[in-house]
């Protein structure tokens, strides 16, 4: 039998109730099952954070540190996201804009620069699902997931900017101190 922790509380709390020999009142019983519905809904929104976590993490591992021909990689999104016009393109896309705003969970690995590849990266797999699914992402539900990944390129394209402005007053500093 597969029980949920609140079915479990629930039981455990009955028969505590029936060794004692007391029936559980009407408004016991009313307070016993809010709380088992306020506990099913806790279990279920619980569920559905670590489901949604693992789903960036191991979008994160794939995306964020793969490379690819953009070819094969349009073709890809064309052959395996078969429901696109069922909100799976969409999904697709708000992973990918949430992987874009979020910071790199691995840290730098021998010397190399992983931020700036994961970004590419991402813009990259983000580029290949707009190609590859643009009328499933222009319907009503993916209007809104499409201005969202829009924003979320124009944050990081700013953030390359600010870099680079970096790297340019940097390169004057040491060539004036030359």
């Amino acid at each position: 039998m597969n029980e949920t922790s609140a079915e479990v509380l629930l039981l455990e709390k009955e028969k505590t109730t029936k060794k004692k020999g007391k029936a559980p009142t009407k408004k016991r019983k009313e307070e016993m099952v809010a709380r088992l519905d306020e506990l099913t809904t806790l279990t279920s929104d619980l569920e559905a954070s670590i489901l949604s976590t693992g789903i960036h993490f191991f979008a994160d591992r794939i995306v964020s540190y793969s490379t690819a021909n953009s070819s094969l990689l349009r073709t890809a999104m064309i052959d395996t996201l078969v429901h696109a016009k069922r909100g799976e393109a969409t999904a697709m896309l708000s992973v990918l804009t949430k992987l874009l705003a979020m910071p790199s969970s691995v840290p730098k690995l021998s010397g190399k620069q992983p931020t700036a590849f994961r970004t590419t990266s991402i813009v990259q797999w983000t580029s290949a699902l707009t190609d590859a699914h643009l009328p499933a992402l222009l319907d009503a539900e993916g209007a809104k997931e499409v201005a969202t990944a829009r924003k979320a390129v124009s944050a990081a394209i700013g953030q390359g900017e600010v870099i680079a402005s970096m790297k340019d007053l940097v390169d004057t500093a040491i060539r004036t101190s030359l």
